[in-house]
């Protein structure tokens, strides 16, 4: 068995082990990125995608299980690390990412590195599933039907012998775990969807009793991460696509703007998005996201054309990453931190964005993995602390205060929650609580929880909801909207397609 683990921000370690525990050791420590993705026929070689650190983006390697060293055998930035041999090990099943990161085709790379041809080329999104055991056909799912489907495409000395098959209608989108001996493709399916909820929040005492709302959107299930313009006449939020790709971050999404007056604006935005936060203008969004390369920055995109422009970009987050962003009162400036692992530190900073000089506010510490949120006033910071080791079952979570100018904190809670999920809390939209949500232990679902700022203890709000996703309240203060799998937590199921194969049951699996 081989597994990639993070060791520090320079390197990862590769190790095999026996499956019995015997005989472990490390392959190979001297990158910072490893994806593993398949074993060739003979054990003799481990195939993974591998980032040098040095900004020279990725490649696709074969590292021998003998002493550890690679051999690149193609670059990997049009690669998303789903990666096959075939049963005779002479070729190398990929999904080749489209310029723009929005579909994919299937090609066969040979081991020899002479021939590279397209197996499945069209403009829908294909993306593969696994080789039936012979190595005669390629089994691969397709939306080019306007579901996802299972298909076959017959395969003969590294090309196409044929045209591709249907053989499961309404596959849905799933996640190949492989196929037997016997034939059997076995794949994980998620049946939870994601929509967006409006809970009524009484202003004055920031609690509700009222039952939540979803809104009713486009592309029901796919909506996520809303945020309320500061005016309150917009929201902005994340549309992921019916075509999500294999192993990537979540493009192919986009960014969709809801207004009453205008209706919906939709513009592309293919990144993986941690965080959207509003211009006090409410002309632009500021997305904390992460593209197909794995660059991770902030990007300012335009409400109304959709325009986007980089405003920091880190090409190495594992070294060192932006997080947190918060705009200044006229708009003209960010407060963020930076997670920076190469020298352990997290100072939180103010940039100016129209001369790019940053000067620190306050250092914090990064074993806490802290996040914060500026007040509605833009005076005060609210930080929690959330570190990641903590006995199991008990995760603690610290919120404190501190002037946005830099200063001492002010404690205001302190909980433990039974998940080590991240929390990122909010100010109440008159500034008087700071909201957060948690779960409990024995608590099914996540409740939303109020600490005044002024001190006191904290209260349920009456709020329930799935996960820890983000939260925003109205700049009215009297609604607070958020992304939720509802009141049920359905979780990924298991399944498998079994009597696809035109006659042959028999061989090894893929």
């Amino acid at each position: 068995m081989a597994n990639s683990r993070w060791k520090n921000s320079e390197k990862n370690d590769l190790r095999i082990v026996g499956l019995d525990g015997s005989k472990p050791r490390i392959l190979t420590d001297s990158y910072p990125w490893i994806i593993l993705s398949d074993w060739s026929p003979d054990g003799k070689h481990i195939l993974a995608k591998i980032y040098d650190g040095k900004g020279n983006g990725s490649h696709i390697s074969l590292i021998s299980v003998a002493d550890g060293s690679t051999k690149t055998i193609m670059e990997g930035k049009k690669n998303d690390g789903k990666m096959r041999f075939s049963p005779d090990g002479k070729y190398i099943a990929f999904n080749f990412l489209s310029r723009e990161g929005s579909d994919s085709d299937i090609y066969l790379h040979s081991i020899d590195g002479k021939t590279e041809v397209p197996l499945v080329k069209h403009p829908a999104h294909d993306y593969f599933l696994g080789w039936t055991p012979s190595g005669k056909y390629l089994l691969f799912a397709s939306d080019r039907t306007g579901t996802f489907d299972a298909w076959i495409v017959p395969v003969s000395d590294g090309k196409p012998n044929g045209e591709p098959e249907i053989v499961q209608k309404n596959l849905g989108y799933v996640y190949p775990m492989g196929i037997t001996q016997n034939g059997d493709f076995y794949y994980g399916f998620n049946s939870r969807t994601l929509n967006i909820y409006v809970a009524a929040v009484n202003p004055e005492t920031c609690l509700s009793n009222a039952p939540l709302k979803k809104m009713s959107l486009p592309f029901e299930g796919r909506n996520h991460r809303p945020e309320f313009s500061p005016d309150g006449k917009q929201i902005a939020f994340v549309r992921s696509s019916l075509r999500p790709p294999p192993g990537r971050l979540e493009g192919p999404n986009f960014l969709c703007v809801r207004s009453l007056e205008e209706g919906e604006r939709v513009f592309p935005l293919n990144r993986k998005v941690y965080d959207l936060d509003w211009a006090p203008d409410s002309s632009s969004i500021l997305v904390l996201g992460q593209d197909q390369e794995g660059h991770l920055g902030f990007y300012r995109i335009d409400a109304n054309t959709g325009d986007i422009s980089v405003v920091v970009e880190n090409e190495n987050p594992r070294r060192s990453h932006v997080n947190s962003p918060e705009w200044s009162d006229d708009g003209k400036a960010l407060l963020y931190l930076i997670y920076d692992r190469i020298n352990a530190v997290c100072p939180l900073v103010h940039q100016n964005l129209e001369t790019g000089q940053t000067k620190k506010i306050q250092e914090l510490d990064l074993q806490k993995k802290p996040l914060f949120t500026i007040s509605p006033d833009k005076k005060w910071l609210a930080i929690i602390d959330q570190p990641i080791e903590s006995p199991v079952g008990k995760y603690e979570r610290v919120i404190k205060v501190i002037p946005a100018e830099g200063g001492e904190p002010r404690e205001l809670c302190r909980f433990e929650n039974s998940r080590n999920n991240k929390v990122i809390p909010r100010w109440s939209a008159d500034g008087r609580f700071i909201i957060y949500s948690r779960p409990q232990s024995g608590e099914k679902f996540w409740e939303l929880w109020r600490v005044p700022f002024s001190g006191g203890q904290p209260q349920k709000m009456g709020i329930s909801k799935t996960g820890s996703s983000t939260i925003s309240p109205h700049p009215d203060g009297r609604q607070i909207i958020f992304a939720s799998h509802g009141l049920t937590d359905k979780g990924p199921e298991i399944w498998v397609m079994e009597n696809f194969l035109p006659e042959e049951k028999k061989g090894k699996g893929g």
